[in-house]
């Protein structure tokens, strides 16, 4: 990376000459336009570190710089606001120094301000400098991880070639390529939301609500407002993007549901002018809270108590006229259920089963019971509050179901952290009088990324 120690102003500007002439066009490469509504502030490049060797790195459009990839460890404090460390920052620059120690003056921006942040290669840039921290931690050559993170970064945000041999250092290019894979597939939390098929319900009534976000994250969710049970505390939403949780057991009132997400957002520390010389524009990441509450009317729809309008009647049977008819055999119920898992997953991550149970026949299926058979390598994390387990089958009795009546439940589970693969998920709904029903879906788990070994030469 461009970040020589700190020097002496007559020597920064000597460095300057020496990176041009390695092929960093210090000072005349016009920087992006910021936009207006960034923040100033301060920036102060702490150290340089984990630091990999002296590389030289291939531009897309033709030319080489020499370089040393880094983590930057910076101190940045905002007009008016305090001081913060971010946990770690790359630069996304190849064509200016920055150096240790001194006090810069720079834009902050996030995606509010410049919608170029939030496009697909800087989601992959958001993914890597957040996962930094742990991927360097993990790393048996740190300054080999730090180093392979900002150079691909560079190849998706700052002109290096996207060439396998973007350096001239073979391991360094062997680890940006993983990384690139794990970028790409990698998924940050963005905004949500919640809603509900119903405005009013009863307060007997399940009632479904639907979630939206981003593909393969989680939120949890909580009642926020009334009493009421959630069939589960969070939610992973699928490949579209959907996920369900249901709303039962609620007391007469309004009921509100609150789906939160964790993510980051992508800031740049930017130049404050475009034909400022310095410093290097770089980026880190924020915390940021999504959420989204439904709402929903629970009314008490109890029946009105017997001699009171509209209050349902007995009726009498003369036993010579009308004498009692009775059934030896009872008539086939018409079940099914369908079965919801994320396509894929990250083993030792946790993902929820979505079972959906439903009687499409014209009878009441009676005493109907909703199996579910963990598969290997997962562990239960959540089940609904009244199922009983045993023998790696999650036992749900979801009583009698009357004609198009529909029932659902959620499963929380963990993939262990030594498995990879597809695992099926199955579930059964019985009944007095119908045959057995199985859904069923299928999750890919994918390897645990983990330290790279490094080559041996010589």
């Amino acid at each position: 990376m461009n970040h020589p120690a700190p020097v002496s102003p007559a020597r920064r500007w000597a460095l300057a000459r020496r990176l041009a002439l390695m092929g960093v066009a210090a000072a005349v490469v016009a920087a992006p336009a910021v936009a207006s509504a960034a923040t100033p502030a301060n920036l102060l490049l702490d150290s340089a570190s984990p630091e990999y060797n002296l590389i030289t790195v291939k531009r897309a459009d033709g030319g080489a710089v020499t370089t040393r990839p880094s983590l930057f460890n910076q101190n940045i404090t905002p007009a008016g606001q305090a001081l913060y460390s971010p946990a770690a920052a790359f630069c996304i620059d190849l064509d200016h120094p920055i150096d240790e120690g001194i006090n810069y003056s720079v834009l902050l921006s996030d995606a509010t301000d410049d919608p170029a942040l939030a496009g697909p290669a800087y989601r992959q840039v958001t993914w890597l400098v957040d996962n930094a921290p742990q991927l360097i931690a993990n790393s048996v050559n740190k300054p080999l991880e730090a180093g392979a993170i900002q150079v691909a970064i560079w190849q998706l945000v700052a002109g290096a070639s996207q060439a396998s041999d973007v350096t001239n250092d073979t391991q360094l290019n062997s680890r940006v390529a993983a990384l690139r894979t794990l970028a790409a597939a990698g998924r940050v939390a963005g905004p949500i939301t919640i809603t509900s098929s119903v405005a009013t319900a009863c307060s007997t009534a399940t009632v479904p609500l639907a979630l939206t976000g981003t593909p393969g994250t989680t939120a949890t969710v909580a009642v926020s407002a009334g009493t009421a049970q959630l069939s589960a505390p969070s939610v992973t939403f699928d490949a579209n993007g959907a996920a369900s949780v249901s709303l039962s057991g609620a007391a007469p009132g309004t009921v509100s549901v609150t789906a939160t997400a964790a993510g980051t957002r992508l800031v740049r520390a930017g130049r404050t002018s475009p034909t400022a010389a310095l410093p290097q524009d770089t980026v880190h990441v924020r915390p940021i809270t999504y959420t989204s509450t439904a709402s929903v009317a629970i009314t008490n729809c109890a029946a009105p108590a017997p001699g009171t309008p509209g209050a349902p009647t007995t009726p009498v049977v003369n036993p010579t006229v009308n004498p009692p008819v009775t059934i030896d055999a009872c008539i086939k119920t018409k079940l099914g259920v369908d079965v919801k898992a994320p396509k894929s997953v990250l083993a030792g991550s946790k993902i929820t089963v979505e079972l959906t149970a439903r009687n499409s026949g014209t009878v009441t299926a009676d005493n109907s019971v909703l199996r579910f058979r963990i598969p290997a390598g997962f562990s239960l994390v959540m089940r609904p509050s009244k199922a009983a387990v045993s023998g790696g089958v999650v036992s749900i009795r979801v009583g009698d179901m009357a004609p198009g009546s529909v029932r659902r439940a959620s499963i929380m589970l963990r993939a262990d952290r030594n498995i990879s693969g597809g695992r099926r998920h199955s579930a059964t709904i019985t009944a007095e009088c119908g045959a057995n029903r199985t859904g069923a879906a299928v999750t890919q788990v994918r390897v645990l990324p983990g330290p790279r070994q490094p080559a041996v030469t010589g």
